[in-house]
């Protein structure tokens, strides 16, 4: 079935194909969540701006309380696993990298790899997460979208940690990135997946006649507007330019269990053994693989 939004016949946003399988509409927003046929993308379909994300972004006390709900050793974990794999990735003979993180928040991330002999630098449109990182780390993070900072420098590497996500226009923003790296440059980023998490709620929200939609619109919505695939995302980096060295599904919880279960209305005297023995698989990464970790690279010589 075609989804026609405000009867305007829409394309994906991955591959152009108009032939998209509606999902779920979302009963919040109305809104409808599909996926293509062609490249099994799966999206919201005509989001604007989020004003939950906006909030998140804007206040300083609200920002905290995200910070402080994050799976902090998994995040390190994954952090120095990608500090090292970009190192070994880039063109021999480069002595301190020069690394730029697209979205850094407080800005944990540079601080570690500049701990490594990596240059860094970075950008927010958060003006609480540019506080905590100059707080924090004593890294001046430019303020505002990547698009709009005008950038001569080329980077030796770049980095986005569940940043395309957000993102309005992908494409685009992964042009950004292209345009900024050096030939040769490495990129890394992760974004959510379509992964079993994500078959099991809709099943409930299908059986369910739409009443049960909390997991599938906890992963995909006007704040997470996409989930990707290895084939789709493969082919979206291709498309920009990019050779894709590595896209491997794997475990990756930005917050800790307690505030998904939160989210979805669990009770709280069910979510406290729940959430531990969550976080206890997921730091082993004994569970859903719902992200893709990436790896790709400018090539050495652009034709």
């Amino acid at each position: 079935m075609t989804v026609t939004p405000d009867k305007e016949i829409v394309a994906c946003e991955g591959c152009g194909s108009r032939s998209l399988d509606l999902l779920h509409r979302s009963r919040r927003t109305g809104l409808p969540i599909a996926r293509c046929a062609d490249c099994r993308l799966v999206a919201v379909i005509g989001a604007a701006a989020d004003d939950r994300l906006f909030e998140l972004y804007s206040s300083g006390p609200t920002y905290e309380n995200y910070v402080d709900s994050q799976q902090t050793e998994s995040l390190k974990r994954r952090r120095a696993i990608a500090i090292e794999r970009i190192r070994a990735l880039l063109p021999a003979g480069v002595g301190s990298p020069a690394l730029f993180d697209v979205g850094a928040g407080r800005g944990d991330f540079l601080a570690m790899a500049r701990d490594e002999g990596f240059a860094v630098a970075g950008n927010e449109i958060s003006q609480p997460a540019i506080d905590l990182c100059a707080e924090r780390h004593r890294i001046a993070l430019l303020a505002g979208d990547l698009a709009e900072l005008r950038l001569a420098e080329r980077f030796d590497a770049l980095t986005m940690w569940c940043v395309l996500a957000h993102a309005a226009d992908p494409r685009q923003l992964l042009r950004g990135t292209f345009g900024l790296l050096k030939p040769g440059g490495v990129l890394y980023f992760h974004t959510p997946r379509w992964c079993a998490i994500d078959s099991v709620g809709l099943a409930a929200t299908k059986l369910t006649g739409g009443r049960l939609p909390q997991i599938t619109e906890r992963r995909v919505n006007t704040a997470h507007l996409r989930l990707y695939d290895v084939a789709n995302l493969t082919r979206l980096l291709t498309s920009v330019g990019y050779e894709v060295v590595d896209a491997t599904p794997t475990v990756g919880y930005s917050l800790l269990t307690q505030t998904y279960l939160a989210d979805l209305g669990i009770p709280d005297m069910l979510r406290r053994g729940t959430a531990r023995l969550f976080d206890r698989l997921i730091e082993r990464g004994w569970f859903a693989r719902n992200i893709l970790d990436v790896y790709a690279r400018r090539p050495a010589t652009d034709d």
